[in-house]
C-alpha cells in the first residue's frame, strides 16, 4: 500500500516539476514566486526520488508491510504516512493544474495585435494577469507542499526507516 502511494506521489510531483520548469523556460520575465515554486517542487521531487530509490534498494517495504507484531503506534504512523502521501499527491496535482493553465495553448503569433503590441508582450501580459488571479492559491499550496514533505520525513523517522 505504501509503495503504491509513494510511487503515485513521485509521479505527480515529477509531472508538476516538469510543468514548472517548462513555465520558467517559456515565461522569461515570470515573477520570482514562479521560480520559487519551481525550486520548492525540485526539493520535494529530490526527497521523494530518494525515498523511491530506498524502496528499490533496501528492505524498506518489508519493514513497512510487516504488520505481525506491530504495535498500535506503528500502525497509526503507517496510516499517517498514507494520508500524507495522498495529500502530497493532491497538492502536486492541484499545482500541476494551475501550471498547465499558465502554460496555456501556444498562440498564433501571426494574429493581429492591438496598438502595435507584439504577440510575446500580449502573451506575457495574459500570463501575468492569470498568475495574479492564482498567486494566493499557489502560495497556500507551496506552503502545504513544504509542510507535507517535512511531515513525511518526520513520519518516516518515527517509523525508524
Amino acid at each position: 500500500m505504501e509503495a503504491a502511494a509513494i510511487i503515485a506521489t513521485v509521479r505527480a510531483t515529477t509531472s508538476t516539476t516538469l510543468q514548472a520548469r517548462t513555465l520558467c523556460l517559456l515565461w522569461k520575465d515570470a515573477p520570482r514566486d514562479v521560480y520559487r515554486l519551481r525550486d520548492d517542487l525540485d526539493t520535494c521531487k529530490s526527497f521523494l526520488d530518494s525515498l523511491e530509490s530506498s524502496i528499490i534498494e533496501s528492505s524498506f517495504l518489508d519493514e513497512l508491510q510487516d504488520d505481525r507484531g506491530a504495535g498500535r503506534g506503528i500502525n497509526l504512523q503507517r496510516e499517517a504516512l498514507r494520508v500524507l502521501l495522498s495529500r502530497g499527491t493532491n497538492v502536486a496535482n492541484s499545482l500541476g493544474d494551475i501550471l498547465v493553465e499558465l502554460i496555456g495553448e501556444p498562440e498564433d503569433t501571426s494574429s493581429a495585435t492591438s496598438a502595435g503590441e507584439k504577440p510575446e508582450e500580449r502573451l506575457a501580459r495574459r500570463k501575468k494577469l492569470l498568475w495574479l488571479r492564482r498567486v494566493e492559491n499557489v502560495t497556500k499550496l507551496r506552503k502545504l507542499l513544504r509542510r507535507t514533505t517535512d511531515d513525511i520525513a518526520l513520519c518516516l523517522t518515527m517509523l525508524n526507516v
